[in-house]
């Protein structure tokens, strides 16, 4: 493990050097933010200045190449808020935009790609296209506020879902309700059995 100076009072410097973490890392940066700092302090920073017409480029990529039967994740951010009081955030996602949206142009805050490894057969699968839980050992005892929230103005929709598909409203997946093109209806069901639609022409 390497531990390397960066901007200011880094562990290898500091008397607070015990509050590092001790992890099986090639390259390891630990900063101590000290109480009286009224700084903006961020501990890495990658900026790319990007003035290409073509091409797709990346400020941080970061990838996981999963060959043994373990779990692996390709990234993870943890903040814990250790202090009762203040504002705490897991990751923040900001996209910065210049005017209205052009026809043919996109910008997404965060895209989420599922897709399968190269040269394997089948249907792909996953559990979640996206999760949010409680820790698994605490599950019962953790609360959100809200578990969601959406609080954007939309030109569209707040939420679209593809058409056909369910939204459930029981940890089996049971109880749903969709939008039926075929038939254009709105369907709620027990599983295969439609107990009740509603046309929408």
């Amino acid at each position: 493990m390497r531990t390397l100076p960066l901007l200011a009072m880094l562990c290898a410097t500091t008397a607070l050097a015990q509050m590092c973490p001790s992890v099986n890392s090639r390259f390891t940066v630990c900063q101590n933010v000290p109480p009286i700092s009224s700084q903006f302090v961020w501990t890495v920073l990658y900026q790319q200045n990007d003035f290409a017409d073509v091409g797709e480029n990346v400020v941080l990529y970061s990838q996981q190449n999963k060959f043994g039967a373990g779990p692996a994740w390709g990234s993870v951010s943890e903040a814990r808020c250790n202090h009762p009081r203040g504002g705490c955030a897991g990751q923040e996602i900001d996209l910065v935009v210049n005017g209205p949206l052009q026809f043919g142009d996109w910008r997404i805050g965060q895209s989420i790609v599922l897709w399968r490894v190269p040269g394997t057969d089948g249907v792909p699968s996953v559990n979640y296209g996206l999760l949010v839980a409680s820790e698994w050992n605490d599950r019962e005892n953790i609360r959100a506020e809200v578990g969601i929230g959406i609080d954007t103005r939309n030109n569209i929709a707040a939420l679209r879902i593809r058409s056909g598909e369910k939204i459930a409203l029981d940890d089996e997946g049971r109880i749903t309700f969709r939008f039926n093109p075929a038939a254009q209806t709105i369907e709620f069901a027990n599983g295969d059995r439609v107990i009740w639609s509603i046309p929408v022409n």
